[in-house]
């Protein structure tokens, strides 16, 4: 169906079907009242009931058990009724995680006696199985046994009398040297992995256990026994280098030792070779190769050059800084390596990078000491990031991500490090995290590497730069730099923006707090449909709005890695945006010109009325249309313009205003403030105080505000507000997306950034604590709608930073039905291909040179 959505025959007041809706909604709400009747009646007979019961109790009466009170009664520790911290858990007003991560979990502990233990403990799961193997008492006097036994055998005297005792001479010396050798290495390799045995329990797991450890010397992630101290520097470039477990053969050895160079650290370049000959024009395309598709590897790494060819292959090559080994034994890497000649042991390396923009919290390496856990290698505002080469990581078709680097919203929980929810009194309040968050934990798992940590606002919060009180605000690299990096993943945005050395960075979105920053930083941003990712794990003001998507510059990358993240089996082959029909829903505002949309610090979300002269319109509003343009052409339709106010008057909601504003503009920052404070900072602040003598944590003016309102929001106006959010959902689903035949792909677009310059030094006007209007982002947080946002063009404008002529950003979004992430990708990648998106570049400009 096309054409303009006012004038759709099936929203005239005055056909009969549109008059039979109506009587039916107002019959089915007529129903609904009668029942709502029947169950406050029946409340009122109850409560009468109970207060009679009440008196009879009071007047000594016995004490009757009420039906529901099992459900209040404590598990088998002996606790009786229930307490108000209790109940608060069971209505869902606490949340169980905090018991996970704070100290409470400690104490409760404490406070159980074992049979307690024994009793609530759920034996199926991995965990409570770890805490029993971990808690068994023979399995501590096997311990304390072979503690003993290895005290014992390391004194040569006892070691001598034992033996004499049994009738054997001393061991020979040879034989006494191997068997030290081998003791200490496994001594070393049970404390390694220590963490890893605990959670073995299957003959399956050992033996995955064991694979692990053979790709341990293949592969970067694997390949950290402890966290490199040592750093190798090459034309001024800093590596941090990582042993690999493995050394060169002796006669390799020996070559190293003929080295001119005084140094011990020797720059390797390893190659898979799979040709008898290796020429001089071979090593120059190789050169070519690795300096086009990797930024780690550099020529200073060709002092030595080693080929990795299969077994029953000889390289012919004559070249004494050409070497040839059998790879099947090395399990080497191809890439840039470094070699100790003392020893002959092999390290890989990671380029570290410096954090230009301020977008990170924290660089990462994985941890060897705690099982699929990380390791904090820097923590500063001049942090730098260990880069591992992409050499390292070959296409893997069981690991379709192998190699993308990453990098995690501080919200977001890995196994081994404290999060900070952007705060440093949270961050000093709660202990590291116990587990990964699964959302990073499947992109890990698919071949992801995670770089570190970047920078939340506080508690996520929407707030501006001069608003940050703990650490500096990320820089927004577009333009002149002094732009505003928006919230609340401010530092996955600029990072993106920032850094062509990062593939993809993790955010999560609960008002906008991905399609905003995407939009002003410059980059492709992700809000996918809501309830498609796991949010275990994820820090936010409310799950009901808060959800998990990613960044990106490419957009093969962006279609790829966030396809994966909401749907990492389909394997289904979906229709090509060619042979699709299409419905390019084209929202406006009113016919007028002087302040279209005085909402959103003056940013456009609407298109220009048709009949506005296109002479006025402004240079993104240009630039955009011939993007509009493109995608009709692409897509074999005509845009259907409306006006989303009037749509909403014509197709009235029973028992909402006929203003929209007034139906769903106040429903985010009643529901978002009430959740944050009564399901995580109320308990925070609690915590805090009590570990810091009844001292206040540090919260900027602006998030306290928001907090002390959601303390003052009633349970009447939570139920307003979730009742005027279902209307809203089900108003789209038939009115927006229910109009069109299903079998075609409906799309609503709107105009994201438009290249307006909003510096980060400017005060915000905080007069109105919240802006209680409707806003488009309203189709993702409230319909659970995907949203897209995809820079299309740059605009001009004079910087008063610079005084010259700079360029920022101009995005539009793309929003579809809920489900349709991956049909959204498709248009992506399909728009992509025909020249109507192109992938960004990092820096200042994104379609040009810096």
């Amino acid at each position: 169906m096309g054409g303009d959505l006012n004038l759709k025959k099936s929203w005239h007041p005055s056909l009969m079907s549109n008059q039979k809706k109506v009587w039916e909604e107002e019959h089915r709400a007529l129903e609904e009242r009668k029942k709502i009747e029947q169950i406050r009646k029946e409340r009122d007979e109850e409560r009468q009931l109970q207060e009679l019961q009440d008196l009879q109790e009071a007047a000594g009466g016995k004490k009757r058990q009420s039906r529901v009170d099992w459900m209040y009664s404590g598990p088998s520790s002996g606790q009786t009724g229930t307490t108000e911290e209790t109940e608060a858990f069971l209505l869902g007003k606490r949340r169980v995680d905090t018991l996970l991560q704070g100290k409470e979990k400690e104490g409760l502990q404490k406070a159980a006696s074992q049979d307690a233990f024994v009793a609530v403990q759920n034996a199926n799961t991995a965990r409570d199985t770890a805490s029993k193997i971990r808690d068994d008492p023979l399995l501590a006097i096997k311990k304390q046994e072979q503690a003993a036994y290895e005290a014992m055998m390391s004194d040569p005297v006892k070691r001598r009398m034992l033996l004499k005792a049994a009738g054997r001479d001393e061991e020979p010396d040879r034989e006494r040297k191997r068997r030290e050798h081998h003791h200490h290495s496994s001594r070393h390799r049970d404390i390694d992995n220590e963490g890893r045995s605990r959670h073995r329990s299957s003959r399956d797991d050992d033996q995955q256990y064991g694979r692990s450890r053979h790709r341990r010397r293949i592969l970067f992630p694997r390949s950290m026994a402890t966290v490199a101290s040592q750093i190798f520097s090459i034309d001024e470039q800093q590596y941090l280098i990582y042993p690999t477990r493995v050394s060169l053969k002796s006669q390799l050895l020996k070559h190293l030792k003929t080295n001119q160079s005084h140094q011990d650290l020797v720059a390797v370049t390893a190659i898979s070779w799979d040709k008898s000959v290796f020429t001089k024009d071979d090593l120059e395309d190789v050169c070519h190769r690795y300096e086009n598709s990797d930024d780690v590897w550099a020529r200073g790494f060709l002092s030595l050059v080693i080929l990795l060819q299969p077994p029953k292959m000889k390289c012919l090559t004559s070249s004494k800084r050409i070497l040839s080994i059998n790879n099947a034994r090395a399990k080497l890497p191809a890439g840039p390596l470094v070699i100790q000649k003392a020893t002959g042991h092999i390290f890989m390396v990671a380029k570290l990078m410096p954090d230009t923009n301020a977008a990170f919290v924290s660089s990462i390496v994985p941890s060897t000491k705690i099982k699929a856990g990380f390791t904090e290698y820097m923590r500063s505002e001049d942090v730098q990031i260990p880069v591992p080469s992409k050499l390292y990581f070959p296409e893997n078709k069981k690991k379709p991500l192998n190699g993308v680097r990453v990098a995690v919203k501080d919200s977001i929980a890995l196994k081994g490090l404290r999060t900070s929810f952007g705060s440093k009194a949270w961050l000093d309040t709660y202990p590291a995290e116990r587990a990964t968050a699964p959302c990073i934990q499947k992109l890990v798992d698919a071949g992801a590497i995670v770089l570190g940590q970047v920078k939340t606002t506080e508690f996520a919060e929407g707030v501006d730069a001069c608003e940050w009180i703990d650490t500096v605000c990320p820089f927004n690299p577009r333009g002149d730099g002094q732009q505003e990096v928006s919230s609340s993943s401010s530092g996955s945005a600029a990072a993106m923006a920032a850094y062509d050395w990062l593939d993809v960075a993790v955010g999560t979105d609960t008002g906008g707090s991905i399609r905003h920053p995407a939009g002003v930083n410059g980059c492709y941003g992700q809000r996918p449909t809501h309830g498609r990712v796991d949010l275990a794990g994820v820090l936010g003001a409310t799950d009901l709005f808060n959800t998990v998507g990613i960044f990106a510059r490419d957009v093969e990358a962006f279609s790829k890695v966030g396809g994966y993240l909401v749907d990492g089996t389909s394997l289904e082959r979906r229709m090509m945006p060619a042979e699709r029909k299409f419905n390019l829903l084209y929202p406006t505002r009113a016919p007028q010109t002087r302040n279209p949309d005085p909402h959103h610090g003056g940013q456009h979300r609407w298109f220009p009325h048709p009949e506005i002269d296109q002479s006025t319109w402004t240079e993104a509003e240009k630039q955009i249309e011939q993007t509009v343009v493109q995608m009709e052409k692409l897509f074999n339709c005509r845009r259907i313009p409306f006006n989303i106010n009037e749509l909403w008057r014509a197709t009235p909601v029973i028992g909402q205003p006929k203003s929209l504003d007034e139906a769903v503009g106040h429903i985010y920052s009643a529901v978002t403030t009430s959740s944050a404070f009564h399901t995580g900072i109320k308990e925070f602040v609690a915590e805090y105080k009590r570990q810091n003598g009844g001292m206040e944590p540090a919260i900027s003016d602006i998030v306290r505000a928001r907090l002390d309102h959601g303390r003052t929001v009633t349970p009447e106006e939570i139920s307003d507000a979730l009742q005027a959010m279902q209307a809203f959902r089900e108003w789209t689903e038939n009115t927006i997306f229910g109009s069109y035949d299903a079998d075609s792909t409906t799309i609503l677009i709107f105009p994201q950034t438009c290249g307006r310059p909003n510096y980060r030094d400017e005060l915000p006007d905080r007069s109105v604590l919240f802006n209680d209007t409707f806003s488009i982002y309203a189709f993702g947080y409230l319909v659970g709608c995907p949203d897209y946002t995809l820079p299309v063009a740059e605009v001009p404008y004079t910087s008063k930073v610079s005084g010259q002529t700079e360029y920022l950003p101009a995005s539009i979004s793309l929003i579809g039905r809920p489900g349709t992430d991956l049909e959204l990708f498709d248009v992506v990648k399909y728009l992509h291909q025909h020249g109507a998106l192109s992938d960004l570049k990092a820096g200042s400009r994104m379609f040009s040179d810096n």
